[in-house]
């Protein structure tokens, strides 16, 4: 488990501090120089893994692989992706068996019919913030309100928090807030797409951080399925960074323009 006294407490959630990490450090090892930094990347992956199956998310277990996989695909290297795949499905095989205990003890309890008790909370928290989002559309239940409109409406139910961001949001700020939410998913990934369409890779710096935010975003989405995290602080601050990012490599394009553009005045003139 995580610290105590913060977010990061719940296990869930610490395991998706692990996940937004993971790509920035991983993406080092073909940008950092320093080959104790470049080698050190290499070593502290597996830790990774390792830290990772010790909170027993199977969450962020789903996460790491999409985001091992989209690591795969935005890497080069033919032979780094077969050790990384080969790597991580080893770590699965030989330390993942904390979270197959617990998808084994799902299965049982489904297959008890005297348990009258939900097999996932989840799934009915998810139902009760669906039904807030059609009763409150437009603007919610009332932020962090979740679980008390819970026990409004549906009092024979255990209230619990909405356990997925999505509906969090939307159930208790207005389904524009949810789309709001899930439109920066969207518009971070055309500004990937626009950074790779405009040859990122001669900023190696600026391409490091637009493949490594990608990834991350895309594995804290996965996480954010199955939790709570509006209130997570590297998500903010991945926006942060992409943001940076962005404005950083426009203004080089802006620069390259301009030169391009006297460049082609003194051929002119020159002729």
């Amino acid at each position: 488990m995580g610290p105590s006294g913060s977010i990061y407490k719940d296990e869930n959630v610490f395991a998706t501090v692990f996940i937004v990490g993971m790509p920035f450090i991983l993406y080092s090892f073909f940008y950092v120089k320093n080959i104790l930094l470049k080698y050190s990347a290499i070593i502290i992956i597996p830790l990774l893994w390792h830290s990772l199956f010790l909170t027993g998310s199977r969450g962020a277990m789903l996460a790491s692989i999409i985001a091992t996989f989209i690591a795969s695909r935005l890497i080069k290297s033919k032979i780094f992706n077969k050790l990384l795949i080969v790597g991580f499905v080893v770590a699965l095989i030989t330390q993942g068996g904390s979270m197959l205990n617990r998808s084994s003890e799902t299965v049982e309890i489904s297959q008890d019919s005297s348990i009258e008790e939900p097999i996932n909370p989840r799934i009915t928290s998810w139902l009760h913030g669906l039904s807030h989002m059609k009763n409150h559309p437009i603007l919610g239940v009332g932020v962090q309100r979740f679980s008390h409109a819970t026990r409004v409406y549906f009092p024979e139910s255990i209230p619990h928090v909405a356990h997925n961001t999505f509906i969090s949001l939307a159930a208790e700020s207005g389904v524009l807030v949810g789309l709001v939410y899930l439109y920066l998913f969207w518009l971070t990934y055309k500004k990937y797409r626009f950074c790779v369409n405009n040859n990122v890779s001669k900023y190696p710096l600026i391409d490091y951080v637009n493949k490594a935010t990608i990834t991350s975003l895309a594995g804290f989405f996965i996480c954010s399925i199955f939790l709570n995290l509006a209130i997570f602080e590297p998500f903010y601050y991945l926006l942060v960074m992409i943001l940076v990012k962005q404005t950083v490599f426009e203004q080089k394009l802006l620069a390259e323009q301009k030169d391009c553009l006297k460049n082609t005045k003194k051929k002119i003139y020159a002729q």
